[in-house]
């Protein structure tokens, strides 16, 4: 969501950043994901992890409106993954 956030997080890990999260659901090789972005953006992304056959982390709020609680626990339902939501305090 924001490009220097992204490339400290890159530098301090030497991990692969991307800009579109979808690369990540389309990837064979990654079995789950954890997702600490804005929190508009939590249930879209856990719904479509889900979807993709990945378990989950998301980090809290798990969503804003009751229908996106219900769409994220029949996506994992439907799709048997693992899910958990939860917070990191620093």
């Amino acid at each position: 969501v924001f490009q220097p956030h992204l490339d400290v997080a890159i530098n301090k890990t030497n991990a692969q950043g991307v800009t579109d999260y979808r690369k990540i659901l389309d990837d064979k090789e990654i079995d789950a994901v954890m997702i600490a972005t804005p929190d508009h953006w939590h249930a879209r992304m856990a719904t479509e992890a889900a979807g993709a056959g990945k378990d989950i982390y998301l980090e809290a709020p798990m969503c804003r409106t009751w229908k996106e609680a219900v769409e994220i626990h029949d996506a994992v339902q439907k799709n048997n993954v693992i899910f958990q939501c939860g917070a990191q305090l620093c």
